[in-house]
């Protein structure tokens, strides 16, 4: 995976990845994390030079759409930035396809309240289908406050129509539990947005954005 992604990779990218570990060393730690029964463990792989751990990751996809962050793909890494900062002070650096985005968490006790809801939130998703998507919840997040026609977006979202397909097209399993938008929205969807992506959201108030160039 790591030579399919460095095959990947343009000049820039190239450049800064050299640049970053320059005279770190590269270092394997053990990570472990429990809660609620569960035990979730991992190596984690982290350039540490002096005092400062950097966890390097390479993202193949673009970050930025529309001047907003996309969260998708940075789903994954706020994981494993939440798994670094939950032992130790640890700036992640990801190095994608439009940029370089450097963030970190302001506290262990923070990362690893953090683990603890999504692992709690999984538990829940292992019971029952909860009512929650990404795009729809992101919408919700980022306009909740400005928009009075939120809800009405959200339904269009969820339903589609005939110049582009919904919510529900393109997840069809949600149309086995949720036959329309009323059904799925809630006040649990708000609660769940909340705690799953809000989180994120707020780790990139504060991350540092640098674009190619």
């Amino acid at each position: 995976m790591v030579l399919q992604q460095l095959a990947s990779m343009g000049q820039w990218q190239w450049q800064q990845l050299q640049l970053l570990r320059q005279g770190a060393e590269l270092v394997s730690q053990p990570f472990s994390h429990q809660h609620g029964g569960v035990e979730c463990r991992d190596v984690l792989e982290l350039l540490q030079q002096g005092t400062l751990r950097r966890q390097l990751l390479l993202v193949p996809d673009q970050l930025i759409k529309n001047k907003k962050y996309r969260l998708k793909p940075l789903i994954r890494p706020f994981l494993q930035l939440l798994a670094a900062c939950s032992q130790a002070p640890t700036t992640q650096t990801i190095i994608a396809a439009d940029g370089l985005l450097q963030w970190t968490m302001p506290s262990a006790e923070h990362a690893r309240a953090l683990l603890d809801q999504y692992i709690s939130r999984w538990q829940d998703g292992l019971t029952r289908p909860l009512p929650i998507e990404l795009s729809l919840a992101e919408q919700w997040l980022t306009a909740k406050k400005q928009d009075q026609d939120l809800l009405l977006k959200l339904a269009k979202l969820f339903q589609g129509d005939e110049f582009a397909p919904g919510v529900l097209a393109q997840h069809p399993y949600l149309s086995r539990v949720f036959q329309d938008f009323q059904q799925f929205w809630s006040m649990q969807s708000e609660q769940l947005a909340e705690q799953l992506y809000q989180p994120l959201l707020a780790v990139l108030e504060q991350a540092t954005w640098q674009e190619i160039g």
